[in-house]
């Protein structure tokens, strides 16, 4: 995973701190319910997400500030972005052990649990209005704009809710007019999606070594996490607008 960006609150990994492997996936909940005869009734009760665990090594002159940042995650609580190789979740960190061998060279072990899955498929909703899925969708897009920092996500989304208020009630709409819009979002995702990709780059420069310098460190620190921010926005647009095109085909199907 050397040339994975992994993105954890504010943290960007880099060199040895990035692991070989993470974790990810998990269970369905289910209940069954068995009959005379040995029958069986199965109800899925939704998705239950292993939590991701790794390890690494901090090294160099800023091993131990950064090792104190992520313990001071740890101990706040706080609900943070944890992202990598296209994969996207909203953590807490549970657990992050480290052990003291130099100044400059700090094993550390990290555990974090999901709080929830934006880009997650279980995100589509079923037996709800459709104008009620696609408005809260597209509300949720706007809420994120400002921080996604894009304009030209900004004027495409505007566009697509201009088009899915000429529709008029989405739930009594023709089929063609539920296919041509929903056929125009994948473009508008991609433009979330293209722009986050871009963000890569930003964080990648931020993990640089800035030495011991308290200042060069709060500048990347405070660069990674401005970064992180508007990554986060831009991949939950993306979220939002492939679930309102996956509501849009499931309704005209």
């Amino acid at each position: 995973m050397a040339d994975t960006i992994l993105i954890l609150g504010p943290v960007v990994f880099k060199s040895f701190e990035i692991p070989e492997n993470i974790n990810f996936g998990g269970r369905q909940m289910l209940t069954t319910h068995r009959l005379i005869g040995g029958e069986r009734i199965v109800d899925a009760m939704g998705s239950d997400h292993a939590d991701p665990r790794w390890a690494g090594l901090f090294f160099g002159p800023d091993a131990m500030a950064r090792a104190r940042l992520l313990d001071g995650l740890r101990q706040a609580g706080a609900q943070i972005p944890l992202a990598w190789g296209g994969l996207y979740f909203q953590v807490v960190i549970s657990t992050f052990e480290v052990t003291y061998e130099k100044a400059y060279q700090i094993p550390y072990r990290i555990g974090c649990h999901i709080v929830s899955d934006p880009t997650g498929v279980a995100s589509i909703a079923i037996g709800a209005s459709l104008d009620a899925l696609v408005s809260g969708d597209l509300s949720s897009v706007d809420a994120l704009l400002a921080t996604a920092g894009s304009a030209a996500l900004s004027t495409a989304v505007g566009t697509l809710e201009t088009a899915v208020d000429a529709a008029g009630t989405l739930s009594t709409a023709s089929l063609s007019t539920l296919t041509g819009i929903a056929n125009t979002v994948p473009a508008i995702a991609a433009i979330a999606s293209t722009a986050s990709n871009a963000i890569d780059a930003t964080l990648a420069a931020t993990v640089d070594n800035v030495g011991v310098d308290p200042a060069a460190l709060a500048a990347s620190l405070s660069a990674q996490a401005s970064a992180t921010l508007q990554q986060s926005a831009l991949q939950d647009c993306a979220s939002y607008l492939g679930r309102v095109q996956a509501n849009l085909v499931n309704a005209s199907a």
